[in-house]
C-alpha cells in the first residue's frame, strides 16, 4: 500500500475496514481458519490489527524480517511470502500490484484453480479467458 499514499481511489487502495471485510467474506466462503498476510509490516500494522479485531475467529500469520529464520537473510522474505501465496488454497491480492500479478500468474501456471484467486474491489473471477 506504500504506492497508494494519500490516494482516494478505494478500489486500488482499500482502507482497513475494506481489507478486513474482504478477508472475512473470503474466509467464510472457503471455511478458512488461518490467514497468511504477505505485506511489509510497516504498511500493514494497523490493517492487521483491524483484521484481527473484526475477525477474532481467524488466526493471522506473517513473516517479519527481524525474526528467525529471516534475521540473517531479510532479502528472502518476499520470495518466501510469494511462494506461500502461490501454494495457498485461496489468494487475495491487489490487481494493480505487480507482485500480486506475479503470484496470480504463478498460481495459474502451477495448476491452482483461478477461481481461488480474488482481488480487492473486484467481484468477478480472475480467470484468464482460456480457462
Amino acid at each position: 500500500r506504500k504506492w497508494c499514499g494519500a490516494a482516494v481511489d478505494k478500489v486500488k487502495c482499500p482502507g482497513d475496514e475494506q481489507h478486513a471485510q474482504k478477508v472475512k467474506q473470503i474466509a467464510a466462503m472457503y471455511n478458512l481458519q488461518t490467514v497468511f498476510v504477505a505485506c511489509a509490516p510497516e504498511f500493514m500494522k494497523h490493517t492487521l490489527e483491524f483484521m484481527r479485531r473484526l475477525n477474532p475467529h481467524l488466526q493471522f500469520r506473517d513473516f517479519r524480517a527481524e525474526e528467525e529464520p529471516f534475521r540473517s537473510h531479510p532479502d528472502v522474505v518476499g520470495v518466501a511470502e510469494q511462494q506461500i501465496c502461490v501454494e495457498a488454497a485461496v489468494f487475495i491480492g491487489n490487481a494493480w500490484s505487480t507482485w500480486t500479478r506475479t503470484v496470480q500468474e504463478l498460481r495459474h501456471t502451477s495448476g491452482q484453480k483461478c477461481t481461488t484467486t480474488h482481488m480487492w474491489g473486484m467481484d468477478r473471477s480472475w480467470c484468464p479467458k482460456d480457462s
